[in-house]
């Protein structure tokens, strides 16, 4: 994961330890248009960037980048650690006025203070996985799972998600 921040003094003590990665200025229009995807395989996006400024886009950028990186043939992640589980006032940064992104990814909120993650894919790129093709050496322990749905139920039950 660290090859893929954008914090230089995070990420060139492993730069060529993995595959390559692209960078694409963030709510950039022209950027993005001139981007081409081809070589990529996934693009992962924070909808609102934290460390870098607590900056959003258009949402209109948000659906051309999503466009532009499937007709490219990549998938579009969003990564929704910070911003899922109703920190913009909706379940989800994502699903709102036609941003669909393939993945997201949740984390900090999902377990309130008990450290868990998860990754929540479209249900078409699902049919293709096996048993065994996902596995964790931690995952699914009760005490995380515990907290996750106790999380969740606080959020559903005591209209903690405006919208």
């Amino acid at each position: 994961t660290l090859s893929v921040t954008d914090d230089p003094l995070l990420r060139d003590p492993f730069r060529g330890m993995g595959p390559e990665v692209d960078f694409l200025p963030f709510a950039d229009g022209r950027a993005l248009e001139a981007a081409t995807f081809r070589s990529a395989a996934a693009v992962i996006v924070e909808p609102i960037q934290s460390m870098g400024g607590v900056r959003m886009a258009d949402h209109a950028w948000y659906r051309r980048l999503i466009e532009r990186a499937h007709a490219g043939g990549c998938l579009v992640i969003f990564d929704e650690i910070q911003t899922g589980l109703g920190r913009t006032g909706r379940w989800f940064f994502s699903g709102d006025e036609g941003i669909v992104p393939d993945l997201l990814t949740l984390a900090k909120g999902l377990g309130s203070g008990i450290p868990v993650a998860a990754t929540a894919l479209r249900a078409d790129l699902t049919a293709s996985l096996k048993p065994h093709d996902l596995g964790s050496t931690f995952g699914g322990g009760p005490t995380a799972m515990a907290a996750v749905l106790a999380t969740l139920e606080v959020l559903d039950t005591e209209d903690c998600i405006a919208v």
